[in-house]
């Protein structure tokens, strides 16, 4: 089943705000909810996500979750932009922030005080999360 470019954007941006998406790989209809949500179990808080939960219960043969980006494809995607900065400064600040501990928190802290950089990250990231997202939906 082939999902259209802008469904792909749309599961990315999911992503990246704390949401994970299921995709029905018959109709290919999208649901998205609360990575933290169980879907197992409908508490009261999970009122708005109800009918999105009983669907994925419903069908969990046709159903494919897409959740959070592995954490080694996430540092992959850090190692990979910093080879891309010609500022040699920045690019040596941005090496050593991913060799520490939490080197998460230490990149994001770093590629936010590169204003120039910074955008060229967000988009570099984006690219690299639809890519991911589009070799999963191929596996199917």
């Amino acid at each position: 089943m082939k999902i259209p470019d802008t469904v792909i954007k749309d599961i990315a941006e999911n992503l990246e705000i704390g949401l994970c998406s299921y995709i029905n790989k018959e109709t290919g209809e999208i649901i998205s909810i609360p990575v933290d949500i169980d879907i197992d179990f409908i508490g009261e808080e999970d009122e708005l996500w109800r009918k999105d939960l009983q669907t994925i219960r419903k069908h969990p043969k046709k159903i494919i979750k897409l959740t959070d980006i592995p954490p080694r494809y996430s540092f992959e995607i850090m190692d990979d932009f910093i080879s891309t900065i010609t500022n040699n400064q920045l690019k040596y600040r941005l090496k050593e922030s991913i060799q520490k501990s939490k080197p998460f928190r230490h990149f994001k802290s770093e590629i936010n005080r590169a204003d120039k950089e910074r955008d060229r990250w967000f988009e570099f990231k984006k690219q690299r999360v639809i890519e991911w997202i589009t070799a999963r939906l191929e596996e199917i």
